[in-house]
């Protein structure tokens, strides 16, 4: 059986340059940012509020979910 013959798409080497910043505290950033965002406005006291992440071996994970679940809370929800 003959397998049937294709053209092939060009191929183009690429590089990718990841950030090497650092932030010194990723809680309070997180923090700063929903403020920035508005999140008080969003959401409302009573409300329930379903959060989910997936880190993909990212740093500060689990500081950085802390930080949304308390800034969520202290919204109300």
């Amino acid at each position: 059986m003959e397998l049937p013959r294709m053209e092939l798409p060009r191929i183009a080497k690429v590089r990718q340059v990841l950030p090497t910043d650092h932030i010194e505290d990723i809680g309070d950033e997180v923090k700063v940012r929903l403020r920035a965002v508005g999140l008080a406005e969003k959401v409302k006291p009573g409300q329930q509020v379903a959060i989910t992440a997936g880190s993909r071996g990212m740093g500060g994970f689990k500081e950085i979910l802390r930080a949304l679940i308390d800034e969520v809370k202290s919204c109300g929800a």
